[in-house]
């Protein structure tokens, strides 16, 4: 999910919600941070191009 989904894991709190992190302003992201947003990004781009097939 992206930040358009900010709230969702509120309304619908038995889903597991998986975001990635932002960077803090005027800072860098840690690299724990970096390979958390990297193995994010590879599950959406799976969920996207399965969803686009339809």
């Amino acid at each position: 999910m992206d930040l358009g989904f900010t709230g969702f894991e509120k309304d619908y709190p038995d889903t597991l919600v998986i975001m990635p992190k932002k960077k803090p302003k005027g800072k860098e992201l840690t690299d724990d941070a970096k390979a958390w947003n990297r193995i994010v990004s590879g599950f959406r781009v799976l969920v996207e191009h399965a969803t686009l097939r339809r």
